[in-house]
């Protein structure tokens, strides 16, 4: 393999892996924090969006409207998995016209739809790996580049 090919797979992996493994992170920390201190409510579904990124990959967004612990009342756009989207949606058509919605009271920006938002706290571990990955290859790479070229 190429030096730059090495140089440039072990960056990649090298930072995409520590970026997945810390927002993998940053999710487990929501998820305990909703767990621990949330409140869930019934919520009113109304509206869907679908949208698809230039790689391919399709996100889902529910718009929420629910009714704090206060008595407010809040509307949310939250991104679910399109396994909930498709029991919400039907084609172009909401089928389906409440959900549960967990918040904390203390930071009422912190919320999920109840068994459908999305959730990446799997991909802590492999985040890691990537990372370890990517420094493996860094130092492939940098043993490669010295080494002095053989004479003859």
């Amino acid at each position: 393999m190429r030096l730059r090919t090495l140089v440039m797979l072990g960056l990649v992996t090298g930072l995409a892996g520590p970026s997945l493994a810390v927002g993998a992170w940053l999710d487990e920390q929501r998820y305990a924090q909703l767990e621990a201190a949330g409140i869930t409510v019934p919520a009113k579904i109304g509206m869907y969006e679908e949208s698809s990124s230039w790689r391919g990959r399709r996100s889902s967004v529910l718009g929420v409207e629910y009714e704090q612990e206060d008595g407010r009342e809040r509307r949310r756009k939250l991104r679910v998995t399109e396994a909930f989207a498709s029991t919400v949606v039907q084609g172009d058509k909401l089928v389906q016209s409440t959900c549960q919605v967990r918040y904390l009271p203390t930071d009422p920006d912190v919320a999920v739809v109840v068994g459908g938002s999305e959730d990446l706290r799997y991909a802590f571990w492999p985040g890691l790996g990537l990372g370890v990955v990517g420094v493996g290859l860094l130092g492939v790479a940098w043993r490669r580049r010295a080494r002095p070229a053989p004479v003859g």
